[in-house]
Formats: C-alpha cells, structure tokens, sequence
C-alpha cells in the first residue's frame, strides 16, 4: 500500500464493525434501540481513531466460572487494556491456534456457551468498548 505524503496524517484505521448477538435486553423501540447501538460504536470508533495505539485484549468467554471471569475482565481493564473482544466458544474453530481452540473446548465442556458469553459481554462492555 503506497504511503501518504510527508505531511499528511495517514486516514484513521477503519473499524470493522463486528455486532455481538447480546442486543436481547435492548430496547423493543427501533430508535431507542438504534441510540443504544450507535452509542457503543461512537465510544469504539472514537478510541480507533485516535492518533494512538488502543490495546485489545482477546477474552474467550466461559473458560471460568462467572465470578472469576469478572475479577479477570476488571483486573485487564485496570493494567490498561483500551478494548475487549469476547470470544464466543463454538466447535469449528479451524482459523483460531491451538491455545484458543484448547480454550473453546474447555469453555464448550462446561456448558451453556451462550449465558455465559453474553454475561461476558455485558460486564466488559460496562468496562471498556467491547467486540465479539
């Protein structure tokens, strides 16, 4: 990719936006739910465009039990992380290593995948920007 001129700031990274499936405690009204929404992506597209580097820290949800999984979620958020991505466990994850498909298998043995993701996306989310 050809760089930009001396002098001229570079185009901000574009974010891809990535919707989590947690929109079910939104609210049923198109525009209350729209705001809400927009909300989230103007707090992540604000921190990705920043003249800085935002660190994003990959949590695969359901590896612990809820509890620790909030104290890990906060404890990240304190040392400095900018953004989370939960990862949502599922069997087929041929694109991922080894280390995060071990975590996937580990978080699927224990069951109810999807509770326990989206209690995940919810507690990181009322921490920083937050993907899945």
């Amino acid at each position: 990719m050809p760089r930009p001129p001396t002098g001229v700031p570079p185009p901000p990274w574009p974010p891809r936006p990535r919707w989590h499936h947690a929109t079910a405690d939104l609210p049923r009204q198109p525009a209350l739910r729209e705001r809400h929404l927009l909300a989230a992506t103007d707090s992540l597209h604000a921190l990705l465009t920043q003249p800085r580097c935002a660190l994003g820290v990959f949590v695969p949800a359901g590896l612990h039990p809820a509890r620790a999984e909030r104290r890990q979620l906060d404890q990240i958020a304190r040392a400095g992380a900018d953004l989370f991505e939960i990862g949502l466990a599922h069997h087929d994850a041929g694109l991922d290593g080894p280390v995060i498909q071990a975590a996937y298998r580990c978080a699927l043995s224990r069951g109810n995948v999807l509770a326990r993701a989206l209690r995940a996306v919810e507690h990181a989310a009322g921490l920083r920007p937050t993907v899945s």
